[in-house]
């Protein structure tokens, strides 16, 4: 597994250009977005690990 994740990642790598800075600050902020949204769900007690439960 870890080795597809790795060859996906070299070739966008290799397709993007390289990381430069804009691509870098983008990962940031995916990852403080994810972040905060865990964060969000575990304080309004809402945090689930099932993704395709409906909602009724």
């Amino acid at each position: 597994m870890y080795g597809v994740i790795a060859t996906v990642g070299t070739a966008l790598t290799y397709l993007i250009g390289g990381w430069n800075t804009s691509l870098k600050i983008l990962a940031i902020f995916i990852i403080m977005d994810y972040l905060t949204g865990i964060m969000n769900g575990f304080i309004n007690k809402k945090l689930s690990s099932s993704v395709l439960e409906t909602r009724t």
